[in-house]
């Protein structure tokens, strides 16, 4: 990675920690709405994503996942997305409490893997340019993109459990009130549930559009994902999950996508 581009992601790397102190410090305030300091950390940490990810595009002359720091920042950006379009469409005003650390953590990982990683031969600039196949470019992001709302999802749904925890606990710390109420969080979890299932549906079917139609093996995977997420779906549209055990679900179910993630993300 060239020296600009890395400087771009400590940078985003650092935005994302300071909207977390940010957000956390409206919770130790009891005040449940975030401030424009948080957004405004949260946007620069978005930008500097997209700067990376622009640069290293370009040098590869297809989309930046070929190697696994790559893959981590391409979710963070998509966790980031995610957290922009839910966050305010479930009245969720303090959700960066959960997406910042889990998106710098994600960004630390990778800083700590491009760093240990040597450049592969035929990367940079003057590097001959493959033909892209845009099916292959499309199922990527869009298969990527269904990934980072389950891990949204999942964080909201740890989260949702430590507070219904602590309510219950009889003595729960004062802090716990000043967290976005759970009713809220269980809705913007099943949001992203939602909207992970359809990206990724998405995503499978593009897959058969490919010119080369990707391996069994991605293939079983992508599909193994897909049903667990539709039988979370189904049990929600026919019974109805209570919030606690959907968020139980959602967290618990969320290490499928985590522990093939490197077997889909292949081309």
């Amino acid at each position: 990675m060239p020296e600009p581009d890395r400087l771009a992601l400590m940078f985003s790397t650092l935005c994302f920690l300071g909207a977390f102190a940010a957000a956390a410090s409206r919770v130790v305030a009891a005040a449940y709405r975030a401030t424009w300091p948080h957004h405004a950390l949260m946007a620069l940490g978005f930008l500097g994503q997209c700067w990376v990810l622009l640069n290293r595009g370009r040098e590869l002359g297809r989309c930046p996942i070929t190697q696994p720091w790559e893959l981590l920042l391409f979710i963070s950006w998509g966790v980031v997305l995610m957290y922009w379009v839910v966050g305010p469409a479930y009245r969720v005003s303090l959700m960066g409490i959960i997406t910042a650390p889990l998106v710098w953590l994600f960004q630390v990982v990778a800083l700590i893997l491009q760093g240990t990683m040597p450049p592969r031969p035929g990367d940079g600039i003057l590097a001959a340019r493959p033909k892209i196949d845009p099916w292959l470019e499309w199922h990527a992001t869009v298969s990527l993109l269904a990934y980072a709302a389950f891990a949204l999802a999942a964080s909201a749904g740890i989260l949702f459990l430590f507070q219904n925890r602590q309510l219950k606990s009889g003595r729960p710390h004062r802090l716990i009130f000043n967290l976005p109420p759970l009713h809220n969080l269980g809705r913007g979890l099943l949001g992203l549930l939602h909207a992970g299932f359809a990206l990724l549906s998405v995503g499978i079917l593009s897959a058969y559009l490919m010119e080369t139609r990707p391996g069994t093996l991605k293939l079983a995977a992508s599909w193994a994902v897909w049903a667990a997420y539709l039988a979370i779906l189904f049990h929600q549209w026919r019974q109805g999950w209570p919030q606690r055990r959907l968020a139980e679900v959602a967290a618990l179910v969320f290490l499928l996508p985590l522990g093939t993630l490197w077997i889909v993300s292949q081309h």
